[in-house]
């Protein structure tokens, strides 16, 4: 059985994609007709209040803004009936929250730069009805590592990708994470020296950060030496962003010798 068999995934230390339950949210009362209400709490239960919140539909289109009241509550008001998404977006490298779309996807610096919008939850809207519960839990930014997995070529963010950590004084393997279908991630780890490297199913190359492939196989299974990876710093009290990996498609070659691999003696030149 592959190793991508969820039988398996007990023989790796998992992290969630994000560092609270969903249990954390808080519900939102019902209001008025065709409205989006919110409550945007952080991932301890304590209301944040003046969060910028935005709608975007289906086409990336930048539809609606609002912000959060002192309760913690906003509402959208004359979104006409269809699908959009929620996400936050603080505008504020200062604040010590990250960014997310609905429902429980890291945006770090929010859309459309920090995540493509369309990646998150589809919130449906009815003509004559209320939408409930579309709420949002910020998690601390306290301490970790974020940042985004795309393809090469389309810059299409890729969700399913292991993000695996290493003690980068130590060499001992940390933790695994895995990006969500916004191709983000969050690793909450202690402050500390890391290295960290890819891990999929083959579809992509590996990549060691910062910019090193792993072709033919993955630093988790001992075929490249993450070592070699650029050291990320993770201070007290302060998130690392911008630990991006860019993968190209694992494209095998149809000959196993020839002009494929550089080698003509398998072929014979001779013409009838």
């Amino acid at each position: 059985m592959p190793k991508w068999s969820f039988s398996f995934m007990s023989q790796r230390e998992m992290a969630p994609v994000c560092p609270f339950e969903k249990s954390q949210f808080l519900l939102a009362e019902p209001l008025r007709t065709v409205i989006v209400p919110v409550r945007s709490v952080d991932s301890q239960n304590l209301t944040r209040v003046t969060i910028r919140v935005e709608i975007w539909d289906e086409d990336h289109g930048y539809r609606k803004i609002d912000q959060t009241d002192s309760q913690g509550f906003f509402e959208v008001l004359g979104l006409e009936a269809g699908t959009f998404f929620v996400a936050t977006n603080q505008f504020n490298p200062s604040d010590t929250h990250l960014d997310m779309l609905f429902e429980g996807i890291p945006c770090p610096a929010g859309p459309p730069n920090g995540c493509d919008p369309t990646k998150g939850t589809p919130v449906s809207i009815y003509s004559g009805a209320t939408t409930r519960f579309v709420d949002l839990a910020l998690p601390s930014s306290s301490e970790g590592i974020v940042g985004m997995v795309t393809d090469f070529e389309t810059g299409v963010p890729l969700s399913g990708i292991f993000i695996d950590l290493w003690n980068a004084d130590s060499g001992t393997y940390e933790r695994g994470f895995l990006t969500s279908p916004a191709g983000t991630f969050l690793a909450d780890v202690d402050p500390g020296s890391y290295v960290a490297a890819t891990d999929n199913s083959g579809d992509w190359v590996n990549q060691i950060f910062d910019g090193i492939e792993c072709v033919g196989g993955s630093p988790y299974n001992g075929d490249c030496d993450p070592m070699t990876g650029t050291v990320i710093i993770v201070e007290e009290d302060e998130l690392t962003p911008g630990i991006d990996f860019q993968l190209r498609a694992n494209i095998q070659a149809f000959f196993a010798d020839g002009f494929e691999t550089g080698d003509t003696r398998g072929w014979d030149s001779t013409f009838p």
